[in-house]
C-alpha cells in the first residue's frame, strides 16, 4: 500500500502560465490549489486581456494537457505577411507559411487520427475560464476565487500549507515587487503602449491570415481570434448560484487589431490630450497646456479611454496601412474588447524568500517578452511545461532549497528564454540601428527566398530554430 503523501502546490494567478503549470502538476499527482481573481462566470462576463498568438509548438503542449479545447472552432492562422514601412521610402515586404504540428485528434469510431494543426489565437477570457474548469475536474485540484495579498502569501508560508508556492500574477505590482530585478538576464523587450480591439470579421479580408506592419513608431498586428459575446451582469449573477448549470458560451471568429506603439511616438495615443484627460483619477484638476503625459498608474486598461485611443489612432493607421482601414472601415468594435495598456519590460529573479521559505515566480511576474515577437503565449506555456518537468526530479527537501528551485527556471531560460530574448532584441534593433552592420541587409536577402522565409517562420514557432536564419 502506497502511503506517500501527495505533494501540495499553491499557485497564485489565473493566466496561461499559472493554469498550465497547475494542470501539469495535477496530472502528475500533486494536490494543486489555484488562487485567482473572479469566478468562471465573472471571467466570461469581463473584459478581454492582451490577445496573443498560439503557435503550433505551444498547441502541442496544450494538447498533451487536455487544454487544446477549440480545435474545431478556432480559425487557423497558416501564413503571416510582414511589411516594413520605412518612412524614408525604402519599404519592403515578405510573406511566409507558418509551420504546423501533428496532433492525435478524434477520428471516426474510436481510432484517433494524426492531423496537422496550425497556429491560432483564443480570447484570454475563454482560456482562463475553461482551463480553470478543466483543472477543477482533476483529482486533488481546486480553484479558489479571490484576491491574494502579501499578508495572505505570508500566511501560506507561515503555516506551511504547501510544499511549493508559485506566484504567476502577471505584472501585478503587489506581488511582483517580491522578486528582485535580474540584470544578468536581459529580456530583449522594450516599453510599449498597446491599443487593442476585436473587430467584426470582414468577408473581404483577402490578405494573409496574419499581417504585421512595422515602422519606427511601432507595429500593427492583425489576425483572426476566437472570441465570444460576454455574459451579461444578470447571467454572471445567476451563475454564482451553487445550483447553476455549467457556464457555456458560443465562440465565434473576430479580427484582433493591435497597435504596439513606442512611448511618445506618433502611434502613442496617450500623448493625445483627449486620451490623457480620460486617464485622470476622479476629482483631478484638468490638464494644463503642455502638461507632462499621463502617469502610467492612471492608464485605464478598458472602457472609454481605450475606445478614445482607438478612435484617435484610426486616421493615423490609414497613413501607414491604408489596406487595413479600407477593409475594416465599417467594422464594429466587439463588446468589452477595447484595451489600452502600457507594457513595461522586466526581468526579475525567479525566487523570493519569505521567512526563509522560497517562493517561485513564473510568467510575466518575472519575465516580460516582446509582444510583437509573437512569443508571449509561448513563453508562458514553455516556462510552465519546462518547470513541471524539472520539478519531477526534485525531492521534498529540494523544494525548500532556493538554489534548486531557481534551477527549474534556469532550465527554461537555457532551452527557450534566451532564444526568445534574442528574437525580441532583433525586433527592436531593426529600427533603432542597434544591430551589427550588415545584419538588416542580410536578413532582407534571406527572407526574400522561400527557404529563408520558411526558416524565419520556424523561428516564430520555436525561437531556438531562429539560429538557422
Amino acid at each position: 500500500m502506497n502511503t506517500t503523501r501527495p505533494r501540495k502546490a499553491v499557485i497564485i494567478g489565473g493566466g496561461r502560465s499559472a493554469l498550465t503549470l497547475a494542470t501539469g502538476l495535477g496530472a502528475d499527482g500533486w494536490h494543486v490549489r489555484v488562487m485567482t481573481r473572479g469566478t468562471m462566470a465573472e471571467n466570461l462576463g469581463g473584459r478581454t486581456g492582451l490577445t496573443q498568438l498560439t503557435m503550433p509548438l505551444v498547441r502541442g503542449h496544450e494538447h498533451e494537457l487536455g487544454l487544446d479545447l477549440w480545435t474545431a472552432d478556432a480559425p487557423p492562422i497558416e501564413t503571416v505577411a510582414m511589411h516594413m514601412a520605412d518612412p524614408a521610402g525604402d519599404s519592403w515586404s515578405f510573406a511566409a507559411p507558418l509551420p504546423t504540428t501533428e496532433l492525435s485528434l478524434p477520428g471516426r469510431g474510436e481510432t484517433p487520427v494524426r492531423m496537422p494543426v496550425a497556429a491560432t489565437s483564443i480570447d484570454t477570457r475563454l482560456t482562463s475560464a475553461y482551463w480553470r474548469q478543466h483543472l477543477a475536474d482533476l483529482p486533488g485540484a481546486a480553484v479558489q476565487p479571490g484576491d491574494v495579498s502579501l499578508a495572505d502569501l505570508a500566511s501560506l508560508v507561515r503555516y506551511r500549507l504547501a510544499d511549493l508556492i508559485v506566484v504567476a500574477t502577471g505584472a501585478d505590482p503587489a506581488l511582483a515587487g517580491l522578486f528582485e530585478p535580474d540584470s544578468a538576464h536581459a529580456g530583449g523587450a522594450s516599453a510599449r503602449v498597446v491599443t487593442q480591439v476585436h473587430l467584426d470579421d470582414a468577408e473581404t479580408w483577402q490578405d494573409q491570415d496574419a499581417r504585421v506592419v512595422t515602422c519606427p513608431d511601432g507595429e500593427i498586428m492583425v489576425y483572426p481570434v476566437l472570441t465570444h459575446t460576454p455574459l451579461t451582469a444578470e447571467q454572471v449573477r445567476a451563475h454564482l448560484n451553487v445550483d447553476a448549470r455549467p457556464t457555456q458560451v458560443r465562440p465565434y471568429r473576430a479580427m484582433c487589431v493591435q497597435v504596439l506603439a513606442r512611448p511618445g511616438g506618433a502611434l502613442d495615443p496617450t500623448t493625445a490630450p483627449v486620451v490623457r484627460e480620460l486617464a485622470r483619477p476622479p476629482g483631478a484638476d484638468p490638464l494644463e497646456p503642455g502638461e507632462d503625459p499621463i502617469v502610467s498608474e492612471y492608464l485605464g486598461r478598458h472602457g472609454t479611454q481605450a475606445l478614445a485611443a482607438w478612435r484617435w489612432l484610426w486616421p493615423r493607421l490609414e497613413e501607414i496601412d491604408p489596406a487595413l482601414v479600407k477593409v475594416f472601415q465599417t467594422a464594429q468594435v466587439r463588446e468589452k474588447s477595447a484595451l489600452l495598456r502600457r507594457l513595461e519590460p522586466q526581468v526579475r529573479r525567479p525566487i523570493a524568500e519569505i521567512d526563509g521559505v522560497p517562493v517561485l515566480g513564473i510568467g510575466d511576474v518575472t519575465n516580460t517578452v516582446e509582444h510583437v515577437s509573437a512569443q508571449g503565449a509561448a513563453a508562458s506555456t514553455l516556462v510552465a511545461t519546462t518547470m513541471r518537468e524539472q520539478l519531477r526530479h526534485l525531492s521534498p527537501e529540494q523544494l525548500r532549497e532556493p538554489q534548486a528551485l531557481a534551477g527549474t527556471w534556469e532550465a527554461y531560460w537555457a532551452l527557450h528564454g534566451a532564444h526568445t530574448r534574442n528574437f525580441g532584441a532583433f525586433v527592436n534593433g531593426y529600427w533603432s540601428g542597434a544591430l551589427p552592420e550588415g545584419t538588416v541587409e542580410a536578413f532582407r536577402a534571406a527572407v526574400s527566398t522561400r527557404e529563408g522565409a520558411a526558416a524565419w517562420s520556424e523561428g516564430l514557432n520555436d525561437p531556438h530554430k531562429s539560429l538557422r536564419l
